[in-house]
């Protein structure tokens, strides 16, 4: 029988998987025996999906905004993909940036994940 493979974040774990075959999870980089971990929760989704559509809404290219806000663009790219859950600070960051109030792109976010 195959091994069991835990992945673990700072609060639960996220997934016990079943391995089958050697890789690096594309979510997380831990090597495991799985391709994906966990697929990312649904507020996390709606938090990538409304920071990218205020990004093209504010026509201000992914170089831009890691110029401007120091997010390394392997970590924007993550954070857009859902494969990693976005800090508060990235948010504020990049709603200063496109010029929309935190709280708004939050509920607009939420708003989404509820849907």
């Amino acid at each position: 029988m195959p091994p069991l493979v835990f992945h673990l974040d700072p609060f639960k774990i996220t997934k016990v998987v079943i391995c089958t075959t050697s890789s690096i999870c594309l979510r997380c980089s831990i090597w495991s025996r799985s391709m994906f971990c966990m697929e990312p929760p649904k507020l996390s989704r709606a938090v990538a999906g409304i920071v990218q559509k205020a990004l093209d809404d504010a026509n201000i290219s992914l170089r831009e905004v890691c110029r401007q806000t120091g997010i390394s663009p392997t970590t924007l790219h993550a954070r857009l993909k859902g494969y990693r859950p976005f800090q508060l600070d990235e948010i504020e960051l990049i709603a200063q940036l496109v010029d929309i109030d935190v709280a708004e792109l939050m509920r607009l976010a939420v708003t989404s994940a509820a849907a």
